[in-house]
């Protein structure tokens, strides 16, 4: 089977807070893996495929968050419950419109990512 990614993936867990397009309610997420395209979060619902999410993703890099879009590209409909008992839906969100220095901090959080999973973090020979 082909790899049709255009960007690394690694496993990650990130914060990210999120609105559907056009409802007024925010809700809060973590990633399950991300890139610099678009990432899986774990949703407590259920969303259609091309719906349209408001997100606010925090990066564990000292920066404020970044606010961007993102397109539902798939869900697992099947899910998953929490330690609570809710239900998790896997959801597969690709960025729209993300600003190029938002691409970066993300391609950056990725690369050290898996540089770690690869055990090539050097920080002891610094």
């Amino acid at each position: 089977m082909e790899e049709r990614r255009k960007y690394k993936r690694v496993s990650g867990r990130l914060r990210v807070v999120y609105k559907i397009d056009q409802e007024p309610v925010e809700s809060s997420a973590y990633s399950v893996d991300i890139s610099a395209g678009g990432f899986c979060l774990c949703l407590h619902r259920r969303v259609k495929k091309d719906a349209l999410l408001e997100l606010i993703v925090y990066l564990p890099d000292n920066e404020k968050p970044f606010k961007c879009m993102g397109r539902v590209s798939w869900q697992d409909l099947e899910g998953n419950k929490d330690p609570d008992g809710r239900m998790l839906y896997n959801t597969g969100l690709c960025f729209e419109n993300l600003e190029l220095k938002n691409r970066l901090r993300l391609i950056y959080y990725v690369h050290g990512k898996s540089k770690k999973a690869d055990g090539h973090d050097r920080k002891d020979l610094a």
